[in-house]
């Protein structure tokens, strides 16, 4: 077995584990095998492609979190992450012009160890990432540097909804850059609030986070 081999079997361990837990859930995976044998593998000598590489680490964070879900909220979370998947896979097949090299993202979260697999997933696929710790530090990089897009996390540790603070500064100097929040738990009353707020929308999972950014980020 050449070295390319080992590594594309290594990538795709995740999303065969994922499946089988998926199975156990009997969830929707029809769909979900399908697209995903026509994702774009492929090695040359140039190694693995970026679909492998991406959709391996957004699979290796939905693994990572699924334990932490409640009883009550796993299957919609597991159901979001399917459902993101296939619209990520969709998204950068469709991503022909290569623009997500272009682009550039500012992630607010005063824990970035917690999203430090997502964040890799997207600069996999060539998409620039700048992280802050707090509003404060976002707010001075949004004026020396232009973004594409801002993922920021909703609540504090005190439970303060400072992601809904930071949306409303943003808007009130004028900047117009879609943001997305990305929190452990949504609700419906969340998504409401998020949405009158302005946002892009607020996601809990990793795959509806990557389908969101690529849908945000990729005009096709």
């Amino acid at each position: 077995m050449d070295e390319q081999a080992y590594i594309l079997i290594q990538k795709l361990i995740y999303p065969l584990t994922f499946i089988i837990i998926l199975n156990l859930f009997k969830g929707p995976l029809s769909n979900f095998i399908e697209r995903l044998g026509r994702a774009s593998i492929k090695i040359d000598d140039k190694g693995i492609s970026v679909n492998a590489e991406a959709i391996g680490k957004i699979v290796e964070s939905s693994l990572s979190n699924i334990s932490s879900v409640d009883e009550n909220h796993r299957t919609q979370y597991i159901s979001n992450t399917v459902e993101g998947i296939e619209t990520t896979i969709e998204k950068l097949q469709s991503n022909t012009k290569g623009e997500l090299k272009s682009k550039k993202i500012l992630w607010v979260d005063d824990h970035p160890e917690w999203n430090l697999t997502e964040r890799r997933a997207f600069e996999s696929m060539g998409i620039t990432i700048i992280t802050s710790l707090d509003n404060q530090d976002a707010i001075k990089k949004i004026k020396r540097q232009s973004f594409d897009l801002i993922i920021s996390d909703y609540f504090s540790d005190d439970g303060h909804k400072k992601g809904l603070d930071f949306l409303k500064q943003i808007s009130d100097l004028n900047y117009n850059i879609p943001l997305i929040f990305y929190t452990g738990r949504v609700t419906t009353s969340l998504e409401t609030e998020a949405k009158e707020s302005g946002a892009s929308g607020i996601v809990d999972a990793p795959g509806a986070l990557s389908a969101l950014v690529l849908k945000s980020l990729i005009h096709a």
